[in-house]
């Protein structure tokens, strides 16, 4: 069928909220809120008031400034998760430039016979010749001025410093399994060899570009659910992956907190989940997967070993 539905005013969106339900105490801020924030972009959080999703009625006792104390909540989550995954990206970035150049070339993500997937080598080309026609880095005009004859892409510490994270992802995650270098970039990072890195980068790339675009990241459903180390050698890998619910958030905040340990190992992640939900008591933690007495899971201690 056609969308007929027409804008409607801002008193009116008012006037339709508290219609279906909700209390809003104070008008005069809820016009300048809605006026900053719109009333489809604050859907999001008003919808788990809601008892009947299809009429749009709300429980009894819902208030507008409960879902907003959620959006406030939400910014902060962003721009914390979001410092997270610059360090856990700038890492991940020097390491599979550094490790992949020295086991090969400084041109090895040009030959499709280190990948498995020619398709997906093929993609990944793809993208990093957009990034690279648009960039307007020094180094990489500097290169193309002083290399103009050289039918080859700038190195890799040039080229896939330009890169976006899931471009990065999708050519670790393509490397053959067998090839040199694939498994020392996870080792370096304390993770088991073979699928779990690449997955994690998956999960954290989607997680990223939620970040990023500023949408809804609590209660997000993640689509790529990172995979969990069900059995962690301790002598290798400190901190085991507790059974979770793998596409919500906390499954992927574990697996970044597990990649801090290397990175930035006082980054006190755990702590400051704790903090902000002590400003915002009113959220629910489990909306985001997170269980009952999460603080208490190794993966939210420090290793001895790193503690050293």
């Amino acid at each position: 069928m056609d969308y007929n539905k027409q804008a409607v005013s801002i008193i009116d969106q008012i006037a339709l909220l508290r219609q279906r339900g909700l209390a809003i105490d104070d008008e005069v801020a809820a016009i300048r809120h809605l006026s900053n924030i719109s009333y489809y972009r604050l859907a999001g959080y008003l919808l788990p008031f809601q008892s009947d999703k299809s009429l749009h009625i709300y429980k009894i006792g819902s208030r507008f400034e409960t879902a907003l104390e959620l959006y406030r909540f939400d910014q902060k989550l962003r721009v914390l998760v979001f410092d997270i995954i610059e360090r856990i990206e700038v890492s991940i970035r020097t390491q599979l430039i550094y490790t992949m150049s020295m086991n090969h070339t400084p041109w090895w993500f040009e030959d499709v016979t280190l990948f498995t997937s020619s398709d997906d080598h093929a993609e990944a080309l793809a993208s990093i010749d957009a990034e690279l026609s648009r960039s307007h880095e020094e180094f990489i005009l500097d290169h193309k001025a002083r290399y103009g004859t050289d039918v080859r892409r700038p190195p890799a510490w040039k080229t896939l410093e330009i890169v976006t994270l899931g471009t990065l992802s999708r050519l670790y995650g393509n490397i053959r399994k067998e090839l040199s270098g694939r498994d020392e970039i996870a080792a370096y990072f304390m993770v088991p060899p073979q699928k779990y890195l690449s997955g994690w980068l998956q999960s954290i790339t989607q997680v990223r570009n939620v970040c990023a675009h500023h949408a809804r990241l609590w209660n997000r459903t993640i689509a790529a659910a990172p995979k969990r180390i069900k059995r962690p050698r301790p002598e290798l890998y400190y901190a085991p992956i507790p059974q979770l619910v793998q596409n919500k958030l906390y499954a992927a905040l574990c697996c970044m907190n597990h990649l801090l340990f290397t990175i930035s190992p006082e980054f006190g992640l755990g702590l400051r989940l704790q903090g902000l939900f002590a400003i915002h008591p009113n959220v629910d933690p489990s909306a985001m997967g997170f269980p009952v007495n999460w603080q208490q899971e190794p993966i939210w201690s420090i290793p001895p070993v790193i503690a050293q």
